[in-house]
């Protein structure tokens, strides 16, 4: 069985984070007590695993690209967050370069196609509140 990179998509009606504490040291500094917040949005929680490493960047940021964009124009959305915790796994994590590498090429992709994307502090322990919504898209789960 080969893993895959995992993906959690959720509908929030309102999402935030605080950035509470640094976990990673290798990351750009940001803030404690950062605060970002979105309304009607696309949250992607995004787990890339090691076995991933073996394909193309390119190919896994196509793939990651467009089932996020799907789960947004199902929803008629034009705000995607993409938050890794890719770094927070043991075992069969990709390394944390690799995992930022896919999420932010996977952005710039996203924004190319007219989405406004806020990619969460990579590294960093965040406080999160949600409040999701509910209808048939509020949740999906691929891997891919």
């Amino acid at each position: 069985m080969v893993l895959r990179m995992r993906v959690l998509l959720i509908h929030a009606l309102e999402f935030k984070y605080i950035v509470r504490r640094k976990l990673l040291e290798n990351v750009e500094n940001v803030p404690l007590g950062t605060e970002f917040s979105v309304e009607n949005a696309s949250i992607a929680f995004i787990h890339i695993l090691k076995e991933d490493e073996k394909e193309s960047p390119a190919k896994l940021v196509r793939k990651l690209r467009k089932i996020v964009a799907w789960h947004a124009r199902q929803l008629s959305l034009q705000n995607i967050v993409l938050h890794s915790f890719t770094h927070l796994a043991e075992g069969n994590s990709a390394s944390p370069d690799f995992a930022k590498e896919i999420l932010l090429k996977t952005a710039e992709k996203l924004k190319d196609r007219g989405f406004n994307v806020h990619v969460t502090p990579f590294g960093y322990l965040l406080e999160l509140n949600m409040i999701w919504s509910a209808n048939d898209f509020s949740r999906v789960f691929k891997e891919i």
